[in-house]
């Protein structure tokens, strides 16, 4: 049992919209992935249609549901590890992993970005279209086969082979996902067997009892796939499932052919291998099922005969020391039956046993010999066509015995032939065996791997010469955070031991993806944000002045400057407009302040006899503070201050100031009646009589 998918990988799952996981719509996780649609749920994560900011594409992001990460407290870190050791995985019919992460701020404790496929699940296709004709289960098959044969040669298997990770692209292409996640799964489905009803229609007996995935559960689901395809209906069922696990266990094996009759026995055949009951009774490899499936797809191409079954082929006792030849060539060496030597109690294979004919065998010495299937059987040829190849092969051994006087010139030559073949056989066999004791009997040095993580390709590749392990990049991508040339991820991990030689996969980043930033002046600033958002940047911070010929809402400057280049994901500030600044409001008249003259007045004039005289004028001189403030509206303002007293009037201030700056002026005066006036730029602004 064990990898995961969503149930529903393009369409959601019924009574799984209203869950508390939609929240997460709109969000953005790590700065990168934009979550814009729920899409399915599966047994342990949840999936999601997001946009790559970073790399500027759709990606499905899987993410773990919250009730999984709260229950059990290793899942976490298991998920991480198998997802980490599924993203070299590139194959034509594997969804690609790109990214695993976390951001436990935002409810994603472990998530996985993968390849976004649009179209349905294979199961959806079951539901709609089976039976499938046969040359579209059959290419099927074999795109699944051809997946699992990439995986498994490369030590890793899936755990979860359903039609429900199967995803058909609208051009019908095939790719299998879920890769990775098998282990995790397993913690949730052993915890809470009410899952096991979504996964155990596909699992097989044997599988139940391992804790870790294993090929041959992959191929036998994928037998449980074809079944489906070819029927439109499930192999074995049950009201719960443990009567579904009682039957995969004990129950025969179904034939698709008792429910629908065009399936050929060729396909029966496989699908029926496929489900044996015990591992050895299954394919031995992905290779092997995918040989079969493609030997279909060419029978039905080339109209060939599909009446063979991969289950007639032998199976060879231990210890009988027969092997199983292709029919061809044990027609071509076999003795005629009135040459045949005696062979004792030795078992002998019959070439029909290749396709067709069964596994036959003859023993000699008192057993019953069954009826033996001529080569012409197994390879389909007519009983007249058989007789005349007969007569041909009577007529070439009259040849090779008496044509030339009996003296056997042509066994002869068939004699020297073989000893010189077995010759030169022996000779290349102790040659190998000299080689093999040479290479695995003398000692192996093992390196300890260091860790690579966070150094420049660089000085990974000094290191590996120094100790002596190879090197081979799986991946290249931008990344924002991490420096172009650095490696973000190995396998194996630092402190694993491993033979001088081998390999070390690394993980390598390209650095940020650069963009030109563009120019958004005069624009609107809806307009210029998603025009910088489409650049892939993004608006950071932004003020507002007055401007009078931009309209209110533009942007009037920004930084950086259009033209530049900057890592995706920099933010451009912007200035907006106000528009044109209101007229000030009119400030009060500012009160002059007067400053009393301490000065004692002079004794009144007087005449010879002491009688006053009256003075014609005051000649007292007044001092007072005049204030003004500038009004703030960007220009320069001349002020001027003119007094008018008894002297007359002249000017006392006349200076240019910027817009904001005030004045504090003293003003001196002669006589009772003095006139203060203020003038700004030639307009009076104030006027006062003291």
């Amino acid at each position: 049992m064990a990898a995961e998918t969503p149930d529903s990988p393009h369409s959601p799952s019924p009574g799984t919209a209203t869950r508390p996981i939609a929240a997460l719509i709109n969000r953005v996780l790590t700065g990168r992935y934009e979550i814009l649609e729920f899409i399915g749920e599966g047994p342990l994560l949840a999936a999601y249609r997001a946009r790559d900011r970073a790399q500027n594409r759709v990606v499905a992001l899987k993410i773990l549901l919250p009730q999984r990460a709260a229950d059990y407290a290793n899942i976490k870190e298991k998920l991480r590890t198998g997802l980490g050791e599924v993203l070299s995985l590139s194959h034509p019919s594997i969804t690609r992993a790109f990214d695993v992460g976390a951001d436990e701020e935002n409810g994603a404790a472990v998530f996985v970005a993968e390849e976004y496929i649009r179209g349905i699940d294979l199961k959806e296709r079951i539901r709609r279209a089976a039976p499938f004709q046969l040359t579209a289960a059959t290419d099927c098959g074999i795109a699944l086969a051809e997946a699992l044969e990439f995986a498994h040669a490369r030590g890793i298997a899936h755990g979860d082979v359903r039609p429900q990770n199967v995803l058909i692209g609208p051009e019908g292409q095939v790719k299998l996902s879920g890769f990775g996640i098998a282990e995790a799964q397993n913690l949730a489905l052993y915890q809470d067997p009410g899952l096991l009803t979504r996964v155990v229609a596909y699992v097989a007996s044997d599988a139940a009892a391992s804790a870790r995935p294993t090929a041959s559960a992959d191929l036998y689901a994928l037998g449980v796939i074809l079944f489906e395809m070819l029927t439109g209906d499930l192999p074995f069922k049950g009201d719960n499932p443990l009567q579904v696990a009682i039957k995969h266990a004990q129950e025969p094996v179904p034939s698709p052919r008792t429910i629908n009759l065009g399936v050929p026995r060729a396909l029966d055949g496989i699908v029926q291998k496929a489900l044996g009951k015990r591992p050895e009774d299954r394919y031995l490899s992905a290779a092997e099922m995918l040989s079969d499936l493609r030997e279909v797809r060419d029978s039905l191409r080339y109209g060939k005969s599909l009446a063979w079954s991969p289950q007639d082929r032998a199976r060879i006792p231990a210890g009988a020391g027969a092997a199983i030849l292709p029919s061809a060539a044990v027609s071509a060496i076999a003795p005629p039956d009135d040459e045949e030597a005696d062979m004792g109690d030795a078992t002998i294979v019959m070439p029909g046993a290749i396709r067709g004919g069964g596994a036959l065998e003859a023993r000699r010495g008192g057993a019953a010999v069954p009826p033996r299937a001529t080569p012409a059987e197994a390879q389909g040829i007519s009983g007249d066509e058989d007789e005349a190849i007969n007569d041909r092969r009577g007529n070439k051994r009259k040849n090779s015995s008496g044509g030339n006087g009996g003296n056997g010139g042509n066994g002869s030559r068939w004699l020297t032939f073989i000893n010189l073949f077995l010759g030169l056989a022996l000779i290349g066999g102790i040659g190998g065996l000299v080689w093999m004791t040479m290479n695995f009997l003398q000692p192996t040095s093992e390196v300890v791997v260091p860790n690579l993580v966070g150094r420049s390709l660089t000085e990974a590749k000094t290191e590996g010469i120094d100790k002596k392990f190879s090197l081979a990049i799986v991946d290249q991508q931008y990344m924002d955070k991490v420096p172009s040339d650095q490696i973000y991820q190995q396998r194996p991990e630092p402190g694993r031991r491993i033979r001088q030689g081998k390999q070390v996969s690394l993980w390598v980043s390209r650095g940020p993806r650069m963009a030109e930033v563009p120019d958004v002046r005069d624009m609107s600033f809806d307009l210029a944000r998603r025009l910088i958002e489409k650049n892939g940047l993004r608006v950071g911070n932004y003020t507002d002045e007055f401007d009078p010929l931009a309209p209110r809402g533009n942007v009037l400057r920004q930084s950086p400057e259009s033209g530049e280049n900057r890592p995706r994901g920099t933010k451009i500030d912007l200035v907006r407009s106000k528009g044109e600044e209101p007229p000030p409001t009119p400030e009060p008249l500012p009160s002059i302040d007067y400053v009393p003259d301490d000065t004692p007045p002079d004794d009144p004039l007087t005449d010879d006899a002491g009688n006053a005289v009256p003075e014609e004028a005051d000649n007292r001189t007044r001092t007072f503070t005049v204030p003004y403030k500038v009004p703030r509206d960007d220009q320069p303002h001349r002020i001027r201050i003119d007094v008018i007293d008894r002297d007359g009037p002249r000017t006392i201030y006349d200076e240019t100031l910027q817009a904001g700056e005030k004045v504090s002026a003293d003003v001196q005066g002669i006589g009772k009646r003095i006139t203060i006036k203020v003038y700004d730029n030639d307009a009076l602004k104030t006027e006062q009589t003291k």
